[in-house]
């Protein structure tokens, strides 16, 4: 089994965040879009959706290497 550093699934874990909090808010332009109005249904759910995708989008660069560096 190969093991990974904790860094590498704490980016993996904000990606994963990032990206899918961003397709439930592009769900929600592209439905208000095709419908003509804003969508009011699951209101909750964009706007956790859009927290998430601002507080994973702005973590800090974290160095991920097997190379040691001294």
């Amino acid at each position: 089994m190969i093991m990974f550093p904790s860094t590498f699934w704490v980016k993996y874990i904000f990606r994963v965040l990032h990206v899918g909090s961003l397709i439930t808010i592009c769900h929600a332009i592209i439905t208000a879009k095709v419908t003509g109005e804003v969508v009011k249904d699951n209101k909750t759910l964009y706007m956790i959706a859009g927290i998430v995708a601002i507080v994973s989008g702005n973590h800090q660069v974290m160095k991920v290497s097997s190379i040691p560096t001294s």
